[in-house]
């Protein structure tokens, strides 16, 4: 009942479409809460500062990631994602962009309260209370074709913006956490926040690539530890060391030192993108994630799909040894050793 309540009450009264032509301020909620989607978010910001160069930039955030934003040099304002202070932001935005593909009412409240000049939602799956044709609190939607990658969403705006896609992260303030000792450091980060690599298949692929001009390095996190055990066990001639990143500052120095990466679709991949690291990127065969954050197209990545077609973006279980073995063995033949 109060759902429908909330359709019928908070409406929007017609807005000028050309103050996306003209903006002074954009606030922007991105599609999600993960390090990745932030990432790959700031190719929109960039594309944002191209046609508007004194444009001020606001992220809407929460504690999980305000600390990847403040390291994006594009953005001027980092905004609690909760009802006091978004009732603070109300009447000083010209734009409001939501990228979450879904409905909540309390973001539908939140734009109504923003009461933006202009607010603009991509398109969102309907719900039972909720679909795009009976909420009106946004000025217009833009539907994402479905091969459209979602640093490419902005394109579909009244922005006026090109498909330019690069992502914009500041240089780690940390030193070099990598030893000189004239070997080739590859970061490996085999697991993301809900899906993973079988560990002793990706230790007989490193088993496979054993150097001694090559060292590879685990992050010394909980979920590395079975991947350790297991090259310990599947690869006891490789060298796999252990790399210290107790903060998010550390990680991103892993990742922008690293002479190589080998990762699995996460957060790490995009740190790639946006810093340009020789990558080997391991993604399930789901062509709909693929094309949704694949990772962004640079000369220096290799993407790598699973040996079979998967059901979903998590399912890793079809990468053989071999497969990833050879993928690695690629990525070792594209870097100079130091």
């Amino acid at each position: 009942m109060l759902k429908k309540l909330l359709v019928r009450l908070l409406r929007r009264k017609s807005a000028d479409v050309g103050i996306c032509q003209r903006a002074r301020s954009v606030l922007i909620r991105p599609a999600g809460s993960a390090l990745g989607d932030a990432v790959v978010l700031t190719a929109s910001l960039a594309q944002l500062k191209e046609v508007l160069p004194d444009v001020k930039i606001g992220i809407l955030v929460n504690d999980r990631n305000r600390e990847i934003f403040s390291f994006c040099p594009l953005v001027d304002a980092l905004i609690n994602d909760r009802f006091s202070e978004v009732w603070r932001q109300r009447n000083k935005w010209d734009v409001f962009i939501e990228y979450t593909p879904v409905f909540r009412s309390r973001w539908i409240w939140y734009c109504y309260l923003l009461h933006s000049h202009f607010s603009i939602a991509f398109a969102k799956k309907p719900k039972s209370n909720y679909t795009m044709d009976n909420v009106h609190v946004y000025d217009c939607y833009c539907p994402q074709a479905v091969d459209y990658h979602i640093n490419q969403w902005l394109t579909l705006t009244p922005f006026g913006v090109d498909n330019t896609a690069r992502y914009v992260l500041d240089k780690p303030k940390c030193t070099n956490p990598y030893p000189d000792d004239k070997k080739l450091h590859i970061l490996l980060t085999p697991y993301g926040t809900s899906r993973k690599l079988d560990p002793h298949i990706f230790a007989q692929a490193i088993a496979a690539n054993n150097s001694p001009s090559v060292s590879f390095y685990l992050l010394n996190q909980p979920q590395a530890v079975e991947y350790m055990h297991a090259c310990k066990q599947y690869a006891p001639q490789a060298d796999v060391r252990w790399g210290d990143s107790p903060t998010l500052q550390d990680f991103l120095a892993y990742v922008y030192y690293a002479d190589a990466v080998v990762s699995i679709d996460s957060v790490a991949v995009h740190l790639c993108g946006a810093y340009e690291r020789p990558l080997l990127a391991l993604y399930a065969n789901f062509m709909q994630n693929v094309r949704y954050i694949g990772p962004l197209a640079q000369p220096q990545t290799e993407l790598l799909l699973s040996d079979k077609v998967a059901t979903n973006n998590d399912d890793f279980s079809s990468f053989s040894a071999d497969t990833i073995a050879a993928g690695i063995r690629r990525l070792i033949a594209r870097v100079s050793v130091k």
